[in-house]
């Protein structure tokens, strides 16, 4: 077992930008050299006038080798939960 692989076993991970080029790459180098990755969280933010589901929806349909790598994962299933929190400066 690589130490990647014995670092990740059992644990959670969150990722951020996964529907991006870099964050499906991190995805697709954690799940292939991390099989028993307990789960994985990705956080997702609204971007050119699509949702979160809608963007994540788009990633998982893509034609990628880390996407297809994704669906192949034991129990893939998205489980959508927005959650918007607006921050703003006081005076």
């Amino acid at each position: 077992m690589s130490s990647i692989a014995a670092y990740y076993n059992g644990k959670t991970v969150l990722i951020t930008g996964a529907t991006g080029f870099m964050g499906k790459v991190l995805m697709e180098k954690l799940l292939r050299a991390s099989p028993n990755v307990e789960a994985v969280y990705i956080l997702v933010r609204p971007k050119a006038g699509q949702s979160m589901q809608e963007r994540v929806a788009n990633m998982v349909k893509s034609k990628g080798t880390a996407v297809k790598l994704i669906n192949q994962w034991r129990d893939f299933a998205v489980h959508s939960h927005p959650a918007v929190h607006q921050c703003q400066l006081q005076d």
